[in-house]
């Protein structure tokens, strides 16, 4: 049953790009449908087909928009989540419009009955129940985000997502491994780590996370400043996050070891 609600969902979704727009309102909407977008400057919450169509005149018609469905899936019950790109003009401003929306939506005997409209995926997931699962995707990104930025080329620990306290922890066969306190001895650290590998690539194999905190799988190539001899291997760290910002890290040789402390045990 919640696959076949995703289908709706997305033959709803079909017609609507079609600009069958009255096709998809009498046969995939419930006649006394619900319909919270809280789109701005109109009321919170349309009513019944005629509603639904009220708004799409208060809302759509000044606008040309392309609505892309990015992902739609089941999370539970009768309710679909999807996820939407949307980007245009106004009709008459031509000014550019670019957004993400997100949709939870009821369904039942083959009829959405009730859709409400988010603007963060986290508040989304909160609707659902799922607070912790969105605070745990938004620290992945954050993660995600400095790996991309270093291989881009930026130089880390960087600031503005390492606080000003951060701990962190080296795989216990470096030289130097130990505790590393501050972000002005975690710079220092990975300068000198750069000094002997200065050709350093560090690359996410994979990304998970749970809570406040971030595994990852990291691949490491680079070669030894003085000898020139190429180095190679894999390692974990652990991520733990405050308020968006990183406060330890700590490498473990031992994927499973890793996993375990980051509570994501296999």
């Amino acid at each position: 049953m919640s696959q076949k609600n995703v289908q709706i969902v997305r033959r709803a979704h079909e017609l609507y790009r079609r600009g069958e727009w009255d096709a998809a309102i009498e046969e995939c909407l419930d006649p006394g449908i619900e319909w919270e977008t809280r789109w701005p400057g109109l009321p919170p919450v349309f009513h019944g087909h005629e509603g639904v169509r009220e708004w799409a005149l208060r809302a759509l018609e000044p606008m040309q928009i392309e609505m892309e469905l990015v992902e739609a899936r089941a999370v539970g019950g009768e309710t679909v989540f999807a996820a939407y790109r949307v980007h245009g003009q106004g009709r008459g401003s031509r000014v550019p419009t670019e957004m993400r929306i997100f949709d939870l939506l009821s369904v039942r005997s083959g009829r959405i009955y009730r859709r409400q409209t988010f603007y963060t995926e986290q508040e989304a997931l909160k609707a659902l129940g799922m607070e912790k699962q969105a605070m745990s995707q938004k620290n992945v990104e954050i993660v995600r985000q400095a790996y991309l930025r270093v291989l881009a080329g930026e130089r880390g620990p960087l600031p503005d997502i390492f606080d000003a306290d951060a701990e962190y922890r080296t795989t216990p066969d470096e030289p130097e491994a130990g505790a590393l306190r501050g972000i002005d001895e975690i710079t220092r650290g990975f300068r000198e780590f750069e000094e002997a590998y200065p050709d350093l690539r560090s690359e996410p194999v994979e990304i998970r996370g749970k809570g406040d905190v971030v595994f990852v799988w990291t691949h490491l190539r680079a070669h030894g400043a003085a000898s020139g001899v190429p180095v190679e291997w894999e390692y974990a760290q652990v991520y733990t996050l405050r308020a968006g910002r990183i406060i330890r890290v700590v490498e473990y040789l031992d994927r499973a070891q890793a996993l375990k402390a980051a509570g994501l045990e296999e």
